[in-house]
Order: C-alpha cells, then sequence, then structure tokens
C-alpha cells in the first residue's frame, strides 16, 4: 500500500527504494488517509499552501530520515514542489479534514 500511495501523490518516488519511506507518509500512515483518494490538482499549485507547507518543514522535515541528504525540498530552501505527503497533508488541513495538531 505505501508505495501506491506514494506513487499516486510524489513526483519523487523511485521504484526499486520501498523499504524507505519521508515522513509525511509516516504521519499519514499513522493517521490512517493511505486509502485516501483526493485531486490534489497541479502540483505546482503548492504555494497556496505556502504557511501550512512551512509549519510542516519546520515539524517533520527535520525528523525525515531525507533531511540531511535527499531532499531537494530541503535543499531549495523550499522554493520548489514538496513531496507528496507534504502536498496532501498540507491539503487535508487547508480543507479541515484533519487539524495541524493532529499532525506530530
Amino acid at each position: 500500500m505505501p508505495r501506491i500511495f506514494c506513487a499516486r501523490y510524489c513526483k519523487y518516488y523511485k521504484p526499486g527504494k520501498e523499504e524507505m519511506s519521508c515522513m509525511a507518509y509516516s504521519e499519514i500512515n499513522r493517521l490512517e488517509l493511505t486509502d485516501l483518494r483526493i485531486e490534489l490538482g497541479h502540483r505546482d499549485e503548492h504555494a497556496a499552501y505556502g504557511r501550512i507547507l512551512d509549519d510542516l518543514r519546520r515539524s517533520l522535515c527535520l525528523r525525515c530520515e531525507f533531511y540531511e541528504d535527499g531532499c531537494d525540498f530541503i535543499a531549495s530552501n523550499g522554493n520548489i514542489t514538496p513531496c507528496g505527503g507534504l502536498l496532501v497533508l498540507a491539503y487535508m488541513i487547508s480543507s479541515g479534514r484533519i487539524k495541524y495538531d493532529d499532525v506530530k
């Protein structure tokens, strides 16, 4: 299931790395949102989630195994499309489906 979710929502997903997942996916899994089917629209529309993504970057990304090496979003200082997990969490928060406090 994780790979189906990641392949659907994350432009950084690479087949063959099934044992790896980002912190955002870990939260989505913990919140039992992996069966979720949403339409995120064009992935470059992430600017609409600006403040939410900034908050998630400070709380989740710092704990992610890709933070130090392997996260293009962090390396760009948040100036390119984030991973699919962050986009899904930002969408869920902005739409009121979950609260920011639900994300640990």
